[in-house]
């Protein structure tokens, strides 16, 4: 039992330690997401540090747009996780989209 405890206490601390690894440092300037239609959807992850990543993103005028039926949209910008690391400064990143059926993701300085 107590072989048990101490293996728990070890596993917390070190989970303790990942977790105060993460870090992010996000500047955003004029971010925008803007949808017409139905059933459509938009995501945007931007700066996100976990594990014993670290972030920091600069960006500037970030836009999705979208029109129509069923589309999709996702922005994954300077996203860290476990042993990764991350710097980015982008500029002005863009998506458009109109019509129906339509699936978009960009991917910009990421690291896994």
């Amino acid at each position: 039992m107590k072989a048990i405890l101490a293996i728990a206490a070890i596993a917390t601390a070190l989970s303790g330690a990942a977790w105060a690894q993460s870090k992010s440092d996000v500047n955003l300037n004029n971010a925008r997401q803007n949808q017409s239609g139905a059933l459509n959807s938009q995501t945007a992850n931007i700066g996100n540090a976990a594990s014993g990543g670290q972030s920091k993103v600069n960006a500037s005028g970030i836009s999705q747009t979208q029109s129509g039926a069923l589309n999709s949209q996702k922005l994954e910008l300077g996203n860290a996780a476990n042993g990764g690391r991350s710097n980015v400064n982008a500029s002005d990143i863009k998506q458009n989209q109109s019509g129906a059926l339509n699936s978009q993701t960009m991917s910009v300085g990421n690291a896994k």
